[in-house]
């Protein structure tokens, strides 16, 4: 897998080209219900700016939490595993949004596994750069 620091050029670039957009990953799941409400506002302030700079994505846990907290539905990553499958899938890359807790969240690692078994690149975005995009 190739694992790059995040450039929005380099992503902008690599959309135009494969007419796709990046997948935005990040740890989600915690016993303390505060962390995961930080952890689902951080990772929308972090889509509202990358899209704000052009960038077209698809966060599964802005789009899939709301949908399993109205529905009552597990929030674990296990139970989406073939739904974000099918998105990286359709994804011409990852990125990660290295929130606290990217390296040992379960989720994050199965979404590398699988974005490198789909030969996808993957971008590493530092939160407080990704709040200084479009700014």
């Amino acid at each position: 897998m190739i694992i790059l620091d995040f450039n929005l050029e380099d992503l902008l670039e690599q959309q135009a080209e494969f007419s796709s957009f990046t997948y935005l990953a990040a740890p989600y799941s915690s016993p303390d219900e505060a962390v995961v409400k930080q952890r689902v506002d951080s990772i929308n302030r972090a889509a509202a700016r990358l899209i704000e700079c052009g960038v077209m994505l698809f966060s599964p846990i802005s789009h899939c939490h709301p949908i399993a907290k109205i529905g009552g539905l597990r929030g674990d990553f296990e139970y989406w595993r073939r739904y974000n499958w099918v998105m990286l899938n359709a994804a011409s890359s990852l990125t990660v949004l290295k929130l606290h807790g990217w390296y040992e969240s379960i989720g994050v690692t199965s979404e590398f596994k699988i974005a490198d078994s789909l030969k996808r690149p993957a971008y590493m975005l530092d939160p407080l750069v990704a709040l200084d995009l479009g700014a």
